[in-house]
């Protein structure tokens, strides 16, 4: 199969499908854009894709993270307004949350983040009895 720039290589059974996908080894198969199969028997999924989603899955943990460690609101107190950080794999980010005891069964909590994927929010509330 040979679809938008697709490069089929010099053998036989081999099939590269997506934008500039290149299956040059014997019976190699290369999927999605950017996707290169060389070796014979070789098969390959976009590179470009994977690194992408990789980084977004990375970026995510920190982010996270960052959430998870501000503190929440002590009993006896009304509101607790806090930073946290996190890391993961080289990446980073940073959050800004708070927590609110609204009545004497009635909490929220709320938070904001960001880092190099880009930036997430949540806000949540419970009913204790």
């Amino acid at each position: 199969m040979n679809d938008g720039g697709s490069t089929l290589g010099n053998y036989d059974n081999r099939g590269a499908t997506g934008s500039y996908a290149v299956a040059a080894g014997a019976s190699a198969v290369a999927l999605g854009n950017g996707a290169t199969a060389s070796s014979d028997g070789a098969i390959t999924i976009g590179h470009a894709a994977v690194a992408q989603n990789g980084r977004a899955a990375y970026t995510g943990i920190p982010a996270t993270t960052a959430l998870t460690m501000i503190p929440e609101v002590d009993r006896g107190k009304t509101l607790a307004i806090g930073i946290g950080t996190g890391s993961y794999q080289s990446y980073s980010a940073a959050a800004l949350g708070f927590s609110a005891q609204i009545a004497n069964n009635l909490k929220s909590k709320g938070g904001m983040n960001g880092g190099a994927g880009g930036y997430s929010y949540g806000a949540g509330a419970s009913y204790q009895w």
